[in-house]
């Protein structure tokens, strides 16, 4: 595993997650840097790349459930790291269509600790509006997102670990981890 293992990410909740389950997952720290807005993932990206070097990860909602647009999304963000790194010391991962839907890919995270607060339905809006439908059920509950994060144990972790983005994610986090280990200026 590298020694100096940098994601970017959305905002701060995001890297709290993010670094959550990498740790849970990979057994590593990372670095986190979030554009929070006022940042493009990829100028921040860039700037790491060129005064640091890699690894670095961006994760970044995709915002669309339109697979070609996701697809181009991460295309043209991976063109722009390669102008600086053109050895590849990064990667790319959009979750369709934020973060939060990895809580709606696995259900029981939702209902173990909210309860009856949480329905059928709203697990299935969930899925394409995330954000807004976790939101919802925390304010319902008298919960904020950041406590919910902080809260999570291992159980939860690693039920959110065995949903599809979030596996794909570590995957793809593991593989980048990996082979730079051990490379020159990393």
């Amino acid at each position: 595993m590298c020694d100096s293992c940098t994601v970017v990410a959305e905002e701060l909740l995001d890297a709290v997650l993010l670094n959550r389950v990498i740790q849970r997952a990979l057994s590593i720290n990372a670095r986190f840097f979030t554009g929070d807005g006022q940042l493009s993932l990829t100028s921040l990206a860039r700037n790491i790349l060129v005064h640091d070097g890699g690894p670095v990860f961006v994760v970044m909602d995709a915002e669309t459930t339109n697979g070609d647009r996701v697809a181009e999304a991460c295309a043209m963000t991976r063109m722009a790291l390669g102008h600086v790194s053109p050895d590849e010391a990064f990667d790319v991962c959009a979750l369709v269509p934020q973060l939060e839907v990895v809580f709606f890919e696995a259900p029981g995270v939702l209902r173990r600790r909210l309860g009856a607060h949480v329905h059928d339905l709203e697990l299935e809006l969930g899925r394409f509006s995330p954000a807004q439908t976790l939101n919802m059920l925390l304010a319902r509950s008298g919960r904020d997102l950041e406590s919910f994060v902080r809260e999570l144990d291992d159980c939860d972790l690693d039920a959110l670990l065995a949903g599809p983005q979030l596996s794909r994610f570590i995957s793809a986090a593991d593989t980048l981890f990996s082979s730079t280990a051990g490379v020159p200026g990393r």
